[in-house]
């Protein structure tokens, strides 16, 4: 009715303000509302240190919910399920639809991952419905996306960041820390684009207390990083420099009641899968040409052999039980093929010469001459 009276020129400003503001407030018209502002403060420069930095405005209505910021790039995620790209200079990169109301940003070197409610009710036991987003930093691209099915039952989510070679981390409030564990391709230059959930450490067993929590700060080097929480706090006191600790990573394995391997088969295992994540970032690094294909893959080789090493030491011990079947399994985690023929003269030596033949087929189906 305004457009009809104010035609006639009968309304006065007051009236017509006071009408405008009761249609916003009725429509619940959230663009009324100023956008929020993004500030990036730079460290280091080869320009100008006075134009390091640099000031952006949303659009009206649209509000930033976190942010994240890595290698050449920074990133904001927005009420409007909006994922917003920039770089460190302040080019506005793509603009992304987040598949439903975000939930948290992190990321590290060129990756940034995205956490969102798959359904804002969460399951009957009240485990919530999560998923994610895995993407480049820099040119927009989706590294891998799924459900985030790392989550407790009855449990949320608590943490998320990423390990020293840049895998998805999260931790839940049930005290248990994930991996995105993915596998590389076999071509040497790609990855899959998914990926599985990998429990890597219960901190249930490590409270002195039921009220006692761990608040991580990050995951490096095999261990994570975090502060411990006393008295049921929730996080640190922000006033008070915090006390950090490391607590080593432990895959939750069940535990033999036949043949007892003691620690080096977990130590075996989540060697194999920090090794693959190392394998998945160098092909990456190596797809986008960021680094020497050559000197990635001595790395590897040098990582292969220590994991083999630790494979091989349990080998030794199934071996000696004479659990031959099951050590022909635990080949399988081999990679080098110099580790292929230490296994062939360790059966040999034990006189299990059926193991050691089986071996030799193992090694010529992997490497073939």
């Amino acid at each position: 009715f305004d457009e009809e009276f104010d035609g006639l020129g009968i309304m006065s400003d007051m009236t017509r303000s006071a009408v405008k503001k009761a249609k916003r407030k009725k429509r619940g018209d959230a663009d009324s509302a100023k956008g929020s502002t993004v500030y990036f403060y730079r460290f280091e420069t080869f320009g100008k240190v006075a134009d390091k930095d640099w000031v952006v405005a949303l659009p009206d209505g649209e509000r930033v919910l976190g942010c994240a910021t890595g290698r050449e790039w920074g990133a904001v995620i927005t009420s409007r399920r909006l994922l917003r790209l920039f770089t460190t200079a302040g080019i506005q990169g793509p603009v992304i639809w987040i598949p439903g109301e975000p939930v948290t940003v992190v990321g590290r070197g060129r990756f940034v991952a995205v956490v969102y409610h798959r359904s804002l009710s969460p399951m009957q036991d009240g485990t919530q419905l999560l998923g994610y987003s895995l993407i480049d930093g820099i040119n927009g691209n989706t590294i891998a996306a799924g459900e985030l099915s790392s989550i407790s039952p009855g449990a949320s989510l608590t943490w998320a960041g990423f390990t020293d070679v840049c895998a998805l981390s999260v931790m839940d409030s049930d005290g248990m820390l994930s991996m995105l564990a993915r596998s590389p391709s076999s071509d040497n230059c790609s990855s899959d684009t998914m990926g599985h959930w990998i429990p890597m450490l219960d901190t249930v067993g490590l409270k002195k207390s039921t009220s006692d929590s761990f608040w991580p700060v990050e995951v490096y080097g095999g261990k994570l990083v975090c502060v411990p929480l006393r008295g049921g706090k929730e996080y640190p006191d922000p006033v008070r420099r915090p006390v950090t600790t490391t607590l080593p990573l432990r895959i939750p394995m069940a535990k033999g009641l036949t043949v007892k391997s003691g620690p080096l088969d977990e130590v075996s295992v989540r060697g194999n899968i920090a090794l693959n994540q190392q394998k998945v970032l160098n092909d990456y690094l190596c797809n986008l040409g960021e680094a020497d294909a050559d000197a990635l893959e001595e790395e590897y080789v040098q990582m292969s052999a220590q994991v083999d090493k630790i494979t091989l030491k349990l080998f030794m011990q199934i071996v000696r039980t004479g659990k031959v079947e099951r050590a022909l399994d635990l080949i399988q985690r081999l990679h080098l093929e110099q580790s292929y023929d230490i296994a062939i003269q360790a059966a040999d030596r034990v006189g299990h010469r059926k193991l050691s033949d089986r071996i030799e087929e193992s090694k010529l189906q992997k490497f073939q001459p």
